[in-house]
Parts: C-alpha cells; sequence; structure tokens
C-alpha cells in the first residue's frame, strides 16, 4: 500500500501501531505457512523453525525492496525486528500446538 494512502487518525495514530501490525502479520504467516503440515502431522520443529526463517527473511528482503524500489515507503530496521519478533511468536505458538497434537495421538496409540 502507498504510503500517502495509510490513514493517520483513529487507531492509526497510536504511537507505534505499525509494529504491532507487522509482529501480527508475521505471526500469523508463520501459523499458516505451518498449519497443513501440523494438522497433517508431518510437521517436525525443524520445518516449522525453517518456515519461520523465511518469514523473518521475507520481511527483512520487503524492507530492501521498500528501500530501493519504491518512492513512497520507507526502510525501518524496527519494522524487521517487528516482523521477527512476530515470527517467533508464530513459531512458538505453533509448536505448543504442535506438541499438544503429539501428546493426543500418543494418548491415542
Amino acid at each position: 500500500m502507498p504510503g500517502k494512502k495509510i490513514p493517520h487518525g483513529g487507531i492509526f495514530g497510536i504511537p507505534n501501531f505499525d509494529k504491532l501490525v507487522h509482529a501480527s502479520l508475521f505471526g500469523m504467516q508463520v501459523l499458516l505457512a505451518g498449519f497443513p503440515f501440523v494438522k497433517s502431522a508431518t510437521a517436525s520443529k525443524v520445518l516449522l523453525l525453517k518456515i519461520s526463517v523465511a518469514a523473518v527473511l521475507y520481511g527483512i528482503a520487503m524492507e530492501f525492496v521498500q528501500k530501493y524500489f519504491t518512492t513512497d515507503r520507507a526502510f525501518d530496521y524496527w519494522d524487521m525486528l517487528a516482523d521477527a519478533v512476530g515470527a517467533l511468536a508464530g513459531y512458538w505458538c505453533i509448536i505448543f500446538w504442535y506438541k499438544k497434537i503429539l501428546r493426543k495421538q500418543q494418548a491415542v496409540s
């Protein structure tokens, strides 16, 4: 979205609200990417970690895209950090979920 089109009032006027948005989006990205693997019981901690690292690398790449290939978006190291925090939170959540599913499967067996 062009930077000029982002609203500045209301909830968007909260200081650093965009960092919360970054973290939430990247956490959800990890959860959604890992969901099919956890649900089908083909996941491993290593695979879920790779998904999380890929999300962080994507966030870093997008900041550089904004820096070098757009005129109305800003490069921000804090956005990269927020992306990484969100991806890590998503990883923790999906690992918790994965362990819970594994315990259920082991109880049934």
